[in-house]
């Protein structure tokens, strides 16, 4: 849960543990929250985080956009692991996001390549999968392999 930022305006992460019942599903509180930004793409509207997904070891991967409000584009993007959220004894989740100076993109989509990155995937052995809203050029769907 939080805000997915935009231009100067950072993300914001905040994070609750969950109790999973055989019929229920409940949230507590969120007890971490950090602000987020990303160094790329750096200009017209930034998404600092369009898509977030936790993986199996507590690695945070997020998709970052660049969107200039119009249609046609052209758009950029990037995926980061962008940190950790783990639960410590007291049940309570602990989240770890990278400053912006320490963030290095896993992939790297320019203007040129005209992506806006909405959805991400990690699948097993390192497999990921990178969805696109381009706007009046449609949709995109990428395999991809790297180890975040």
């Amino acid at each position: 849960m939080g805000h997915r930022g935009s231009g100067e305006r950072k993300a914001v992460v905040r994070a609750a543990s969950a109790r999973i019942g055989t019929f229920s599903l409940g949230f507590g509180s969120p007890t971490a929250r950090q602000e987020f930004a990303v160094p790329f793409p750096n200009e017209d509207e930034v998404r600092h985080i369009s898509d977030l997904k936790v993986l199996a070891d507590g690695t945070v991967l997020v998709s970052s956009a660049s969107d200039p409000n119009v249609d046609d584009g052209p758009f950029s993007s990037a995926v980061y692991n962008a940190g950790w959220l783990a639960v410590n004894g007291a049940h309570h989740a602990v989240l770890r996001l990278r400053k912006t100076d320490e963030l290095t993109p896993l992939r790297r989509f320019t203007k040129q390549d005209d992506r806006k990155i909405e959805a991400i995937a990690f699948l097993r052995a390192g497999r990921a999968i990178w969805g696109t809203d381009d706007e009046n050029h449609g949709g995109w769907v990428k395999f991809d392999r790297l180890t975040p």
